[in-house]
């Protein structure tokens, strides 16, 4: 037996009362005892990315007048049961549980779930409950407002769709997916975890607050017109969830190098030399590359909102030159600059790149520029310049970054990046192109990196 709403009108007056009915065959004109299933849920709307976990709390209830087993179901948009649980009920017994798992891979954007209350005693599903899923690419971005100071551009943080976001608090990135940088110890090395991020470089739209202004977005998803860096996290042909960049500047670890704190920095190594140490390591050491290091910059340059990310005033205090776990970022000590491999300059200056990460060199056909004492006005792009910040353009003012990049431009040299505490062109983005594979330098060390 189980309540029933009745609509019933008496002496002209129309009421709506529960009464205790049973199931009632007609056809054999007797009363049927069989289980109903009754299923509420507080959770019609539940968001995350792929591999986040999700929980559903459910309330079953038997509202017939027998005992029998319902399996609850959680389904995809596309019907596949996600999770199911079954339980064996009374008449009027009310179970309360939940179905848990984690977001699948490639889902993206708002869809539609299920819960179903499927009566196996009866083979038909009793009640359906809709459920609103969000799969967030936690898209955020920065536009060029085209004003200009000292620190370079002023940017302005904006969604997806262009439009101007007045706050976004430091919580957003510390739950933001392509923000969390786990530690790896390894060997007695620290690494920190960058994960795979997708990217979105160019115009804003028409309509928006961005719009025909330098935008730069990032998603944490592969959504449509967004791209991950093959020259980061695709190697032999296979896309990778992450790569591995060293916490500490490197050290001199009995001929190999090194990632452990308070170390001396291995100074006078050929870029030659420190490649082949760190190669020697197996399981996937490197020496570090451009590409790694400016996709960490740009992660920088969106929740900082600026491209001036450590001012000549912090650079030679090493407590100041950390972001998110990452320590000794552009900092000027006794070792001041750093060999990056995946970007070198051919024959007449011309930028030859990874075809992919650790990959062979193939020349861009672009001819690099020598910013001289110069800033950049414009940044190169198309193919593997979409994810490096090289000149295209340069002058003495209405720059975008307030860093000479590159100060230097010569034929047949290797790439280093630049961290001066005396010159408040020096910082981040200050990658030059000047010296041979084989020179050494008493400032110039480099770090490790992990595939």
């Amino acid at each position: 037996m189980s309540l029933r709403d009745i609509s019933i009108i008496h002496n002209n007056k129309k009421g709506l009362f529960s009464v205790p009915v049973k199931s009632y065959n007609a056809s054999q004109g007797n009363l049927v005892k069989a289980p109903i299933f009754q299923v509420n849920t507080p959770d019609t709307y539940l968001s995350g990315a792929p591999g986040d976990s999700y929980t559903v709390n459910f309330q079953l209830q038997n509202i017939g007048n027998a005992t029998g087993t319902c399996e609850v179901q959680l389904k995809d948009s596309g019907g596949v049961v996600l999770a199911s649980a079954s339980h064996t009920m009374n008449p009027e017994d009310v179970v309360n549980s939940s179905l848990s798992g984690t977001f699948p891979s490639g889902l993206s954007g708002n869809v539609t779930w299920t819960l179903n209350g499927y009566n196996i005693d009866r083979a038909v599903v009793d009640a359906t409950l809709n459920i609103n899923v969000d799969c967030n690419p936690w898209i955020i971005g920065v536009m060029d407002t085209g004003g200009r100071t000292a620190d370079g551009a002023t940017l302005e943080w904006i969604d997806k769709d262009g439009n101007i976001l007045s706050s976004v608090p430091t919580s957003f990135f510390d739950s933001h997916p392509s923000y969390q940088f786990d530690e790896l110890i390894t060997g007695g090395n620290y690494f920190r975890r960058i994960p795979i991020a997708y990217w979105k470089r160019g115009t804003g739209p028409a309509g928006s607050d961005a719009a025909g202004k330098w935008c730069m977005w990032i998603s944490a998803l592969p959504v449509d017109g967004f791209a991950a860096s093959p020259y980061s996290f695709k190697r032999n042909d296979a896309w990778m969830e992450q790569f591995y960049y060293g916490t500490y500047r490197a050290f001199n670890n009995g001929g190999v190098p090194g990632s452990q704190p308070d170390k001396t920095h291995w100074d006078t190594v050929s870029f030659d030399a420190f490649k082949s140490a760190a190669t020697s390591m197996g399981d996937g050491h490197h020496m570090v590359s451009l590409f790694e290091w400016q996709e960490i910059l740009s992660r920088m340059v969106i929740e900082k909102k600026t491209f001036n990310l450590f001012p000549e005033s912090v650079r030679a205090t090493k407590s100041l030159c950390q972001w998110r776990g990452i320590q000794e970022m552009a900092y000027s000590g006794s070792v001041y600059a750093e060999w990056m491999d995946g970007v070198r300059n051919g024959a007449s200056s011309v930028y030859e790149v990874w075809d992919q990460a650790g990959g062979s060199f193939v020349s861009t056909g672009v001819v690099g520029i020598a910013t001289g004492t110069n800033y950049a006005t414009k940044f190169l792009s198309g193919g593997a310049f979409d994810f490096l910040y090289l000149a295209e353009t340069a002058a003495s003012s209405g720059f975008i970054v307030p860093d000479l990049t590159p100060y230097y431009n010569n034929a047949n040299t290797i790439c280093y990046s630049f961290f001066y505490s005396s010159g408040g062109y020096s910082g981040s983005f200050d990658s030059d192109f000047y010296h041979s594979s084989s020179s050494t330098r008493s400032v110039i060390g480099s770090r490790i990196a992990k595939w």
